[in-house]
């Protein structure tokens, strides 16, 4: 599924449910992830939105510029900035309900939403939420980790939200590789040539999807060849208990990390009590009883090449960050065209 496609003028659609399309059309059981939609927001063009009070808010500018009007003014909106409401109270009290205003930029833009009102606790509920919710710029809170095909420069949003809220200690400063406990997360991942996501892997319990917002990605799916090349605005999901074994990578144009960098959107659940893990390309790691997938169902794998064309090496160090700069995403007119 692509986004763009999906949702060209000439499809007659400004919206596009992602969780209907991946999880409630193609599964007898339902997602335990927030329901993900994605909104097209044309230039200069208004999109109200009134969040229930027993709910989580989430919303993500997967391209484009735009603006968010609440009771206590405006604030801008760039591309892969992120911004959250926690539950609050209902019956009426202060804050119950929460409305505001999203005004599409002068190149519009494109927003993803989550709303999730059935994993919310007593504990979730936020006694004072702010006038308005915090803008997270999402390319400046990553943070570099790993070395070699596993090097990552990632941040878990949900964590640095106001989703997070009711559940961090506000005397200290939110971490990036610590986030609180929600029951699902969003976490912004930059793949610099020659890594990837993960080695090859399925969940036991945990529902899964990634949505590309930037380059050009290898997907890895039980090893099948040819392999699927993944662009912008392409979306891959996955079900959990299924077994199907996934990764995705950016193969690189050649040694030294020639090639430019992969950016995706993870979504996914946050299991940790219950999830296990099967990695068929790497066996050994059945030692580690605690978490490994025992009874996982069995699919063949094939020959698909399991980590990157040309391996980041261990010793290369971190690149500057300004030279890696993102690039504005905008619409082609072949995107547009009619």
């Amino acid at each position: 599924m692509n986004l763009f496609e999906a949702t060209k003028p000439l499809n007659n659609r400004q919206s596009v449910s992602i969780s209907d399309y991946f999880f409630l059309n193609n599964s007898d059981t339902p997602t335990h992830l927030a329901n993900c939609t994605f909104h097209v927001l044309p230039p200069k063009q208004e999109y109200k939105i009134t969040v229930p009070p027993l709910a989580r808010h989430f919303v993500f500018m997967v391209y484009g510029s735009g603006s968010i009007y609440h009771l206590s003014g405006g604030k801008d909106l760039e591309q892969w900035d992120c911004f959250a409401y926690a539950p609050v109270k209902g019956n009426g009290e202060k804050h119950s309900e929460r409305s505001y205003t999203l005004v599409g930029g002068k190149e519009g833009g494109g927003v993803l939403i989550l709303n999730d009102s059935l994993n919310v606790n007593k504990g979730d509920i936020d006694p004072s939420p702010p006038e308005s919710p915090t803008i997270v710029s999402s390319y400046e809170v990553t943070t570099w980790s790993g070395s070699g095909v596993e090097t990552k420069k990632k941040a878990t949003l949900t964590g640095l939200s106001d989703l997070a809220r009711p559940l961090r200690n506000f005397t200290r400063t939110p971490n990036p590789e610590s986030p609180p406990p929600l029951p699902w997360n969003a976490t912004l991942e930059v793949l610099l040539p020659g890594t990837q996501t993960s080695f090859p892997h399925a969940h036991s319990t945990e529902d899964e999807l990634v949505i590309v917002l930037a380059g050009k990605a290898r997907y890895w799916c039980d090893g099948e060849e040819p392999e699927m090349t993944l662009v912008a605005g392409d979306v891959v999901a996955w079900k959990a208990g299924t077994g199907l074994c996934h990764a995705i990578l950016n193969d690189g144009d050649g040694p030294g990390g020639s090639g430019s960098n992969v950016v995706l959107l993870t979504i996914g659940e946050n299991k940790p009590e219950t999830d296990k893990l099967f990695y068929p390309t790497k066996l050994k790691h059945r030692r580690h009883e605690h978490w490994w997938w025992k009874d996982v169902p069995q699919h063949s794998i094939g020959g698909a090449s399991d980590t990157p064309h040309y391996p980041r090496t261990q010793d290369m160090e971190y690149p500057t960050w300004e030279t890696k700069a993102r690039k504005k995403y905008v619409r082609s007119d072949e995107d547009m065209e009619l």
